[in-house]
């Protein structure tokens, strides 16, 4: 296996016909064996550039086995930099609903004010 994604209960390999943001739902880690010969990889890197592209988070930690090779290093570099940018959609999807709630909540204040002096 190169690519396994590895939940509480099970672990399964990376299917390249299947969303990979389908396949990671409930994953803990994902690990990534280093094989320039595997047409996963780059299936892989592919799904994970749509779902930065999308906005869409990826929790599981990534880990990858270089294998002593100077492809498998760039490759980790390549993989962390999309985890960093899922992590970033991430804090932008909490801060975009902290906002909106906030919002809402003075908005609700506000209200409550103009009717008070209304009243009067």
């Amino acid at each position: 296996m190169c690519i396994k994604i590895i939940c509480s209960d099970h672990e399964h390999e990376f299917d390249m016909a299947m969303p990979l943001e389908q396949q990671i739902v409930g994953a803990n880690e994902i690990v990534v064996s280093y094989d320039p010969a595997d047409p996963k990889i780059p299936s892989f890197i592919g799904q994970m550039e749509m779902m930065v592209k999308n906005g869409i988070s990826c929790r599981p930690e990534i880990h990858v086995d270089v294998k002593d090779s100077l492809d498998g290093c760039r490759l980790r570099t390549k993989i962390k930099r999309l985890k960093y940018n899922l992590d970033v959609n991430e804090a932008i999807k909490k801060l975009t609903i902290f906002h909106a709630e906030t919002d809402s909540k003075i908005r609700e204040i506000a209200e409550r004010c103009l009717i008070g002096k209304t009243d009067e």
